[in-house]
């Protein structure tokens, strides 16, 4: 570490022993857990401690007392929580002594959790941990490409963080984030994929090299990471590429170490499970399905078999139950599924392998306006759409949704973003 990131990061320390912050601790148990082999008596014994305080101190689970098989708990959605959420509230703690977190409800029910500072703490300790894989810790130098600064400017430079605004992928978004890059010799690049990958093909095309730049280390979230991403940001940095699946109400749930492992599943703090979409079934390997999570931290408001609202592929499980070890990858929302011209369900991942083959756009966005019509939304830097660009997308989508499908290509010059600042690649309007 250099001299100012040794500063900050023993200044922080210092200032977490005198607070009797327990975030290094948390941070040293998942790597103990890790290292042992991720040991699954261990989180049997957390499941039952957590069950058996969800079951005295809430009215939603006081009937379950002395159940301890998750598969009998129904599965519980954000709206369904919003509808009972006195009884989803632990009776131990003042509301009024929990700290509270509102979700934007980007793709559905906006919605209001309740933590205690432990569970905080423990969300710290995971991003630190899972971080430090890509070479962060606390003080080291690096850069958010988010969309909307949430902090002060001393904030950001006691943190040592540059934000990188991405609110609108331009050509100012790019001057702006690669002249950062190289003058403040950004270490560890943190954010939403759409837009790391577009900055790392700029300066790729400005013929910078590795060399170039100080990052070592890139961790996305929040977004889809496709390989064609993946392949712009290893090419422009010269650095692993991690990918971290957490949600504002839960945690780190998974990371993906390397494009071919997976995303590992922090089962020390969640027990994660992929259901089908029409049953509260474990799905196959290789099946895809609804994930579902039971926060074992959730003390304030106990989510027991929470539905996220995403999709992901099943790859591996615990042996003789239906915990999930690890996932290959997303498939989007639960709320993106598309239909084709004959009303069979389809799920966005595939469209990530059509859009594979094309490297003459930047973004993309698919949307499902009917029954038999979709648009594609490309942003590109040609002054058109070429007509044979335009028939090969055409026959390409055909094969996948009906050769009766309408499908309308535009072109755009971003794609607008949600609330939070993430961009979807698939919008079903026709479900809506």
């Amino acid at each position: 570490m250099r001299f100012n990131e040794i500063v900050r990061n023993r200044f922080y320390r210092f200032l977490s022993y005198l607070k009797r912050d327990k975030t290094n601790v948390y941070s040293k148990e998942l790597a103990l857990f890790r290292e042992a082999g991720r040991p699954v008596e261990c989180v049997e014994e957390k499941l039952r401690k957590f069950l058996q305080a969800a079951q005295r101190n809430t009215s939603k689970y006081a009937d379950y007392s002395g159940n301890f098989n998750l598969d009998s708990y129904p599965v519980i959605t954000k709206k369904q929580i919003k509808a009972d959420a006195d009884a989803c509230l632990t009776k131990v703690f003042p509301v009024g002594q929990l700290l509270k977190v509102h979700t934007s409800g980007s793709y559905g029910t906006p919605l209001d959790f309740y933590f205690t500072k432990e569970k905080k703490m423990r969300q710290r300790a995971e991003v630190i941990y899972y971080s430090s894989f890509s070479g962060y810790n606390i003080g080291v130098k690096h850069a958010l490409c988010m969309s909307n600064p949430r902090k002060s400017a001393f904030k950001y430079w006691l943190q040592n963080e540059t934000l990188v605004a991405s609110k609108n992928l331009d050509e100012a978004f790019l001057i702006r984030g690669r002249m950062l890059l190289r003058r403040r010799k950004i270490r560890v690049l943190i954010g939403f994929p759409s837009a790391i990958a577009l900055l790392a093909q700029y300066c790729i095309d400005q013929g910078d090299s590795p060399s170039d730049f100080g990052v070592e280390g890139v961790i996305t979230c929040s977004e889809n990471l496709t390989d064609h991403k993946r392949r712009a940001i290893t090419d422009a940095f010269g650095c692993s590429v991690h990918n971290r699946y957490s949600t504002e109400e839960l945690g780190v749930l998974a990371y993906e170490f390397d494009a071919l492992s997976g995303f590992e599943v922090n089962t020390f703090n969640y027990i994660v499970e992929i259901l089908a979409m029409d049953s509260d079934t474990a799905v196959l390997p290789g099946q895809t399905g609804r994930v579902v999570v039971t926060d074992l931290h959730s003390d304030a408001m106990p989510l027991i078999r929470y539905e996220t609202g995403d999709l992901a592929v099943m790859k591996e499980t615990y042996a003789g139950k239906g915990w999930v070890k690890s996932f290959s990858k997303f498939s989007g929302r639960s709320v993106q599924i598309l239909t084709d011209t004959r009303g069979n369900k389809l799920y966005p991942l595939y469209l990530d392998s059509i859009m594979e083959h094309y490297d003459q756009f930047s973004q993309y966005q698919f949307i499902q306006e009917t029954a038999k019509e979709y648009t594609l939304q490309l942003v590109l830097g040609l002054p058109a759409i070429p007509d044979s660009l335009n028939e090969r997308l055409t026959a390409d989508f055909k094969k996948w949704l009906g050769m009766d499908a309408r499908i309308g290509i535009r072109k755009v010059n971003d794609i607008i973003t949600l609330p939070s600042g993430k961009r979807p690649y698939v919008i079903n309007r026709y479900a809506e």
